[in-house]
């Protein structure tokens, strides 16, 4: 039983070595893709601001984890405080060293048992993609309101097209369990069992995305200014198109690490805003939202009891 132990613990330990190497390179890499230039033009017109939109980290990351107390609320599992916290937290450490930060799960099926491992991951992952209906509703208001998809195309997306888009998506949402457990699939089934019908989940958690997503966003705007760029409604709007495009933008790199930085040049600077200012303000985002909870993930997350 010791040498179980032991050897449990050492597991753990490199992986959170591991961890936090990875974490390390991410930040090395992102800094060091900035060269003298970029740096040159770096200048804060307004500090308060800047503070204020760092502020907002909080209800940014409370939301994730009013999301993930549903989570747990809904598969009818019963943890400690401590747990259910660290389990979080090595949540956003493995969403953000996995591509296109979809691997949440993994961190946190970690801390329970293996019966509840199915339960957890298939929850975490509806989670994810309420985040993604959310991402892809705001966009297409966006899109609606400028009648194209980018500022910089001379290509506009037909209404209808969109629609479909949007419906199917609405409808694999709400529906998915059914059509899963339509296909016969043992294994498969099991995953739909603890998705079906949940109505009153999958809305709870599609309202805190969008609360999410509408606080995101606005920091990213509070960041923009503070960077020295004019708030207006169009320049919300275009955020939200960054943030689409960011999301269908296929990615195999750890994180999407440096897409929405391009993505946020490519349609933020075809709005007059000063392409370092979206530069930035993108990296100060990353670094706030994305970073700074994983860093606390890697201090506070301990081995499970065995």
């Amino acid at each position: 039983m010791f040498k179980t132990k032991k050897k449990h613990q050492t597991y753990f330990t490199l992986i959170k070595v591991l961890l936090s190497v990875a974490v390390v390179y991410l930040i090395y890499h992102q800094l060091s893709t900035l060269g003298k230039d970029a740096w040159r033009q770096f200048k804060v017109e307004h500090i308060w601001i800047t503070f204020f939109a760092g502020l907002l980290v909080f209800p940014n990351i409370y939301m994730v984890y009013l999301m993930w107390k549903a989570t747990l609320r809904t598969a009818s599992i019963e943890v400690e405080k401590t747990t259910k916290i660290q389990s979080f937290f090595a949540g956003i450490l493995t969403g953000l060293v996995t591509p296109n930060m979809i691997g949440n799960f993994l961190g946190r099926m970690y801390y329970f048992r293996s019966q509840d491992r199915i339960a957890v991951t298939t929850l975490t992952l509806y989670t994810n993609l309420a985040q993604f209906v959310v991402t892809l509703l705001f966009g297409v208001i966006s899109i609606f309101l400028f009648e194209e998809l980018s500022l910089t195309v001379d290509f506009t997306v037909p209404q209808g097209v969109i629609f479909a888009v949007v419906a199917i998506i609405l409808v694999l949402y709400f529906f998915a369990p059914w059509i899963v457990r339509s296909t016969g699939i043992g294994r498969l089934q099991e995953f739909s069992d603890f998705t079906q019908g949940r109505t009153s989940f999958k809305l709870e958690i599609l309202g805190y995305a969008a609360l999410r997503f509408l606080i995101f966003s606005s920091q990213f705007a509070f960041f923009l200014y503070a960077f020295g760029v004019d708030l207006n409604w169009k320049l919300l709007l275009g955020i939200w198109q960054v943030y689409l495009i960011t999301m269908l933008f296929p990615s195999l790199f750890l994180g999407k690490v440096g897409i929405k930085e391009s993505v946020s040049i490519f349609i933020l600077g075809a709005m007059g805003v000063n392409e370092y200012a979206a530069l930035f303000a993108s990296l100060a985002l990353w670094l706030i939202n994305t970073i700074s909870p994983a860093l606390v993930g890697l201090v506070i997350c301990r081995k499970r009891a065995i």
